[in-house]
């Protein structure tokens, strides 16, 4: 049994068992326990330990500029945690420092000490301050070595640096005065107490002071404008003063207005922010020589002209207008030889200027060239007007040479000439063309063309026949109008009734105008009566083309004008009148054999009719059956077939044409107690 003691020995039994609670304690105390009854073991020791309460830990806030992370501090003798809460939750971490995760704002952390005990938790603040804006600046220039005053605005103190990040203030405030500088210099700018702004450059900038402009004096002969000229790798600026004023013009030239007197300019270089010292210039006006006089002077044909003038100072005599090199000085000048009119110039000079030169004309009258012209031809006896063009005068003449003068001007007109006739013609007055000859042609008219009337049955095309040594030419009408064709054989356009053309014969010369017949003889109308015929089986019909033919042709050869049938089918007949033409008419016999009955064709319809590509057919029967349906032609030759059935007497359907020649063609639909038959047109 154990039994406890508060003495190492002797002493009073406190408690026996595996446990003891002891009496309430203040500071740390040592027990005593033994085991054993009659026989006792060693007492051993046991300490029922009061550990003191540790103090809150002294934290100090820490803070930054901006979203980041925070040292945040503690003293203390015992271990501090870090908790995000005043109470509960657990460790952020331990020790006498602590880095905060990323904060955006100021956050309240709190730290406690423990040993075998805890203290209460002391907050602390991980402080964001924030960070200003930059301050508002600008670039300042000047032009030219010298200090450079720079500002910038802000609600905050303001610094100013010589280095984008580092180093120490070299000023503070609104205005910050440089050095003087030789040279563009960046510096940079923060704002801030607690926090500062990020830097911004703005810069101190000094400009080049262009060069002065190195100006040319110009001089002008007589009052005008002189254009005055400067060299400088910067804009130049043209002034009427030393000094002020607004300038006149600008670039490397400047053009004066008209001026009587020599005048003084100035002139100064500039770039985008500087501007040099003005230089003067003149503008030079020198007097001008009176211009001289210049006599013209003529010849005929190809040579040396001598030339005069009159006048002060120096005579030169140029081939230009303005530039060049004197042919000569001189009051005469003999021109080298020319083939044609040439201009040449004199001037005057006095040493400095020249008059302006005035023309002098070496005048070559050349020899016309031969007028244009070619020979006249007219059809038959008659005048015969001449023509000829030329930008001289034109004379006409009967002879090659000599003679008198028959006409002037560009057209003459011959008396009434029964034969051709020879002319000459040439052009010039003070020097003539060479004559040249003119054919006055009088040509015979060809003999009208021998024409052949043409005959067709029916409208159509018919080809027209002449016969003619020369060119025959094809008319609408007797007189007046343009050819309609050239040729021996003419195709008539498409007509309908008999049309009268006209022909005559030849080309640019021609006969009088003949007529000739296009006949059109109408188709004879045969008609055999309705397209059906229906009788009983055991009947025959009698079909009849009708009288006044010429001829007869019946599909059965029969040659009479009606005939007799009994048997079932397609009957045609072709008749020929006193012209020669043939007309055609067809009919269908249709043998009903026990009751039977024909659908009126006014129940069965073809559309379009005339057709080109295809048909709708539309029937309306008596009830609902089955038709054999066939397309046929006038021979009785099957086209197209198809076994069709009416659906409630009703029936439509659509059939192609592709393939299906021009022509006349039968649409029947029949059983054993119907038949219906239309005539189909096929373009």
């Amino acid at each position: 049994m154990i039994k406890w003691y508060s003495a190492a020995s002797g002493g009073t039994l406190l408690a026996t068992g595996n446990s003891y609670t002891t009496p309430t304690l203040s500071t740390t105390k040592t027990y005593y326990l033994e085991d054993g009854n009659t026989c006792k073991s060693i007492r051993v020791s046991v300490q029922a330990i009061i550990s003191q309460t540790p103090l809150a830990p002294v934290v100090t806030n820490g803070s930054r500029c901006g979203p980041g992370t925070v040292l945040l501090t503690a003293s203390s003798s015992a271990t501090v945690s870090w908790y995000s809460s005043s109470s509960g939750g657990s460790a952020l971490g331990t020790g006498l420092s602590f880095t905060t995760p990323v904060v955006n704002s100021t956050t309240t952390y709190y730290a406690e000490a423990n040993n075998a005990c805890i203290s209460p938790r002391s907050s602390v603040q991980a402080i964001v301050n924030s960070i200003p804006s930059p301050p508002t600046t600008a670039n300042v220039s000047r032009c030219g070595p010298g200090i450079v005053i720079i500002n910038a605005s802000s609600p905050e103190t303001i610094y100013w640096f010589t280095e984008a990040t580092g180093g120490s203030p070299v000023g503070t405030g609104i205005f910050y005065s440089t050095p003087i500088l030789t040279n563009s210099t960046t510096y940079y700018v923060e704002t801030g107490n607690n926090c500062r702004s990020s830097r911004i450059p703005v810069q101190a900038i000094i400009n080049t002071i262009p060069s002065t402009p190195f100006l040319t004096s110009s001089s002008y002969c007589g009052p005008g404008s002189v254009t005055l000229s400067a060299s400088s790798s910067d804009p130049v600026k043209w002034f009427k003063v030393a000094s002020g004023g607004s300038f006149i013009g600008s670039g490397l030239t400047f053009t004066t207005p008209s001026l009587n007197t020599t005048t003084t300019y100035y002139a100064e270089a500039s770039n985008s922010f500087c501007t040099s010292s003005r230089i003067s210039i003149q503008a030079v006006i020198n007097s001008i020589p009176s211009v001289p006089t210049a006599i013209d002077n003529s010849r005929c044909g190809t040579g040396s002209i001598e030339l005069t003038a009159a006048g002060t100072g120096n005579l030169y005599w140029y081939s230009n207008a303005s530039g060049g090199s004197p042919l000569d000085s001189g009051t005469t000048f003999s021109s080298p030889v020319i083939s044609s009119t040439t201009n040449y110039y004199v001037e005057a000079n006095n040493g400095i200027c020249s008059s302006s030169r005035v023309i002098a004309k070496a005048i070559v009258n050349p020899i016309p060239a031969t007028p244009n012209t070619s020979d006249v031809s007219r059809c038959g006896p008659g005048e015969v007007t001449l023509s000829a063009s030329s930008p001289e005068q034109i004379y006409w003449y009967n002879v090659p040479s000599g003679g008198s003068v028959l006409g002037n001007g560009s057209t003459y007109t011959t008396n009434s000439l029964n034969n051709s006739t020879v002319y000459y013609v040439e052009t010039g007055d003070v020097c003539r063309s060479e004559r040249i000859l003119v054919n006055a042609q009088i040509v015979s008219k060809p003999s009208p063309p021998l024409l052949f009337d043409s005959t067709r049955c029916g409208d159509g095309f018919l080809i027209l026949r002449a016969v003619s040594s020369v060119q025959v030419n094809w008319y609408y009408n007797l007189t007046g109008g343009s050819a309609i064709y050239s040729g021996l054989l003419f195709t008539t356009p498409l007509i309908d009734t008999t049309t009268i053309f006209y022909a005559d014969a030849g080309l640019g010369c021609n006969s009088e105008r003949v007529s000739v017949h296009a006949f059109v003889n109408p188709l004879p109308a045969v008609d055999l009566g309705q397209d059906t015929i229906i009788i009983q089986s055991g009947q025959s019909v009698s079909i009849s083309a009708g009288p006044g033919f010429t001829t007869y042709l019946w599909s059965t050869s029969e040659t009479t004008s009606s005939i007799s049938v009994s048997a079932q089918g397609l009957y045609n007949v072709q008749v020929t009148d006193n012209n020669g033409c043939i007309g055609y008419d067809e009919v269908f016999v249709k043998i009903l054999t026990g009751v039977n009955s024909i659908i009126g064709n006014d129940l069965l319809k073809v559309y379009p009719n005339p057709a080109s590509e295809q048909i709708t057919i539309e029937m309306k029967a008596p009830s609902s059956k089955e038709f054999r349906m066939n397309l046929f032609s006038v021979d009785g030759k099957v086209i197209r077939r198809e076994d069709v059935k009416s659906i409630n007497g009703n029936f439509t359907k659509t059939i192609s044409l592709i393939g299906v020649s021009a022509g006349v063609y039968f649409l029947q639909l029949e059983n054993n107690e119907y038949t219906a038959r239309v005539k189909v047109l096929v373009e």
